[in-house]
């Protein structure tokens, strides 16, 4: 399936090579009878063409939806210009990528890297042997790390287009079109990422199109944010509420959640879905943390942005909250620490005036009495990391690759992974995995 970017069917040219491949035939048309009806109906959820991450010898910009990347410095010794994707692809990923040098009067290598590849690190290092793979344009060369692989191909210069394809664990490349005439085999070592990098000072590259198959795409969506939500109040009305990033691995909230409960608030989901009764693992990293952050999992029915703190949302929303507490709707489960004497409640029914951030950070939560105190479940702040994992129905956490010995039972329905934030600038990743 084409997935993301442009529909030019120029670049898409016999996905594949080597022994047993048969007549050529465009990607497109290989791959679109996998596709299902859901899929080819799911268009407005794709990822944006974007790089996810760069050095600081790097500017990114993008014109008309397509983004470039320039060097605002020359190599040094230990540290090169590179930028490369938010999104790692699985084992057995297939993807295409098509990039055009806009000016390359310097060495340019496009190619793919483990996570092991410190970005910024020059690629051409004899340790760097099964870690990254990639053509040197300058000299048509295609190298696993320091070492040269198969014949040499055809050079590129600047206004060169060059389409890179992962199949089959081997990554094979086009310069205008015209096929190398050797793969570079046996990448290993999954989730590998796209990657470019440049040694000359104002050469730029920009990245085209980016097209996977449909069992590539749905790992996509896994590890990726679908959409957002839009503030609904004030002068920024309709705007999105949390900005979506690197991509679309990293939400950041730009927008203050109003200090009462039962409203929207600035909320992101993930673009995938799992199903009733079926397994699913993530993990994330909180980047940004002036305030609380809840982190779980909501039925595919609870309404984008809906704050959770409610009774409608008790046996809908599953969540790990930051200040050390696991929750169900405005039921706390298990915490952290007990909370400040103060007197209970007279009613478990919530007014619509109740002030949403003390009720949710400090306060009284409407079913104190049944949470579980304990020290098992640390609060969450920058850098930490949060696993989330569903199986047989049942949500289980680990924070800092620890597991926790407290758990959420009786998780029900088709959920996806949600974020909601109190405060605009915090902000949150998925990592690749």
């Amino acid at each position: 399936m084409w997935t993301i970017g442009s529909q030019n069917d120029d670049q898409s040219r016999n996905f594949g090579t080597g022994p047993g491949v048969g007549p050529k035939v465009s990607m497109v048309e290989r791959v679109r009878s996998q596709v299902n009806a859901h899929d080819e109906e799911s268009a407005a959820d794709e990822l944006p063409i974007e790089f996810g991450k760069w050095t600081d010898a790097i500017t990114c910009t993008s014109f008309d939806g397509i983004p470039t990347i320039t060097a605002t410095d020359n190599k040094i010794i230990e540290l090169a210009p590179t930028a490369r994707g938010g999104v790692g692809m699985p084992e057995g990923a297939r993807g295409q990528w098509t990039f055009k040098l806009e000016q390359a009067k310097g060495i340019v290598s496009i190619g793919m890297a483990g996570l092991g590849v410190a970005l910024g690190m020059p690629f051409r290092k004899p340790e760097l042997r099964d870690q990254v793979w990639y053509y040197t344009a300058s000299d048509g060369v295609l190298r696993n790390g320091a070492r040269s692989v198969g014949r040499k191909g055809p050079v590129a210069a600047t206004g060169d287009t060059i389409t890179m394809r992962l199949a089959h664990n081997q990554l094979s490349f086009l310069v205008n079109d015209v096929e190398l005439q050797d793969a570079i085999p046996n990448l290993t070592g999954a989730p590998l990422f796209a990657i470019v990098q440049i040694h000359r000072k104002d050469d730029a590259v920009s990245l085209r199109t980016e097209r996977f198959d449909a069992d590539t795409l749905q790992h996509i969506k896994f590890v990726s944010w679908g959409s957002a939500s839009n503030i609904v109040q004030g002068p920024m009305v309709g705007h999105t509420a949390v900005e979506l990033s690197c991509q679309r691995t990293l939400a950041t909230s730009c927008y203050k959640a109003p200090d009462i409960f039962g409203c929207i608030v600035p909320s992101v989901r993930s673009a995938a879905v799992v199903s009733d009764g079926a397994s699913a693992e993530w993990k994330v990293q909180i980047k940004s943390c002036k305030s609380t952050v809840y982190i779980g999992l909501e039925q595919v029915t609870w309404q984008q942005g809906l704050d959770w703190w409610s009774e409608a949302a008790i046996d809908c929303v599953w969540y790990y909250s930051s200040d050390g507490s696991l929750r169900t709707g405005n039921s706390i489960l298990a915490r952290f620490r007990p909370l400040p004497p103060h007197p209970l409640p007279q009613s478990t029914e919530k007014t619509d005036t109740g002030n949403r951030k003390a009720s949710m950070s400090s306060s009284i939560p409407l079913r104190l009495p049944n949470a579980r105190i304990t020290p098992n479940i640390p609060p969450l702040s920058r850098t930490d990391c949060l696993t989330l994992k569903l199986s047989n129905r049942t949500l289980s956490f680990a924070v800092n690759d620890t597991l926790l010995e407290e758990k959420i039972q009786g998780v029900h329905g088709s959920v996806r992974l949600c974020v909601q934030f109190e405060d605009d600038g915090d902000a949150l990743c998925i990592l690749p995995r």
